[in-house]
C-alpha cells in the first residue's frame, strides 16, 4: 500500500473497474470471504474503506479477482463517487469494524460485507437502489453518517 491520502479525495473519483475475490470456507473452514477491488480513474485501486477512515491507500489487485456481474458492472463502472456513509453507534462514533457505504452519482449505493457464515450469501458486494438505501438509512440500528458530516466533527 502506498502513502495514505485524505479520504475526501475519493469524493468525485470516477470508478473505472470493479472486481471481487471470493473464497468459500476460507476462514476457519466455515466463513465465506469476499474482497472488492475498486479501480478509480485518478486514485488507483482501493478496497472498501472502514467506517471512520480519514485516509486511504491504494492496493494491488489480486490476480484471483474476477469481474462482477454484467448488470452490476453497467450500474457501477463510469460512475463517480458522490458520498461515503459510515455506520456509527448511538453517539455518532464510527463502527470501524464495518465498511463504508459508497453512494454513486447515479443514485445507487454499493457496500461490501467481507465475511459471513458459509453458504448464506451474506459475504458479498451489495448494490442498493436509492429507495432501498433511504430505507436502510432510516433504520435506527444503522445510524449512517455521511463522510462530509463526519469530517466536520474532526475539523
Amino acid at each position: 500500500m502506498e502513502k495514505s491520502r485524505n479520504i475526501r479525495q475519493l469524493i468525485g473519483a470516477r470508478i473505472i473497474d470493479v472486481k471481487i475475490f471470493s473464497e468459500s470456507r476460507g476462514e476457519n473452514d466455515w466463513l465465506d470471504y469476499i474482497l472488492t477491488f475498486i479501480t478509480l480513474e485518478n486514485c488507483g485501486t482501493i478496497n472498501f474503506p472502514f467506517s471512520g477512515a480519514t485516509d486511504f491507500g491504494t492496493v494491488v489487485l489480486d490476480d484471483r479477482a474476477e469481474p462482477i456481474s454484467e448488470r452490476g458492472y453497467n450500474l457501477i463502472v463510469r460512475q463517480k463517487i458522490k458520498e461515503l456513509y459510515y455506520e456509527s453507534d448511538e453517539e455518532n462514533q464510527p463502527r470501524n469494524d464495518w465498511f463504508a457505504y459508497i453512494e454513486l452519482d447515479n443514485g445507487y449505493v454499493i457496500h461490501e460485507n467481507r465475511m459471513a457464515p458459509n453458504g448464506t450469501g451474506a459475504a458479498n458486494l451489495f448494490l442498493y437502489t436509492q429507495e432501498q438505501f433511504i430505507e436502510l438509512k432510516n433504520e435506527e440500528v444503522n445510524n449512517l453518517i455521511p463522510l462530509t458530516k463526519f469530517m466536520k466533527f474532526l475539523d
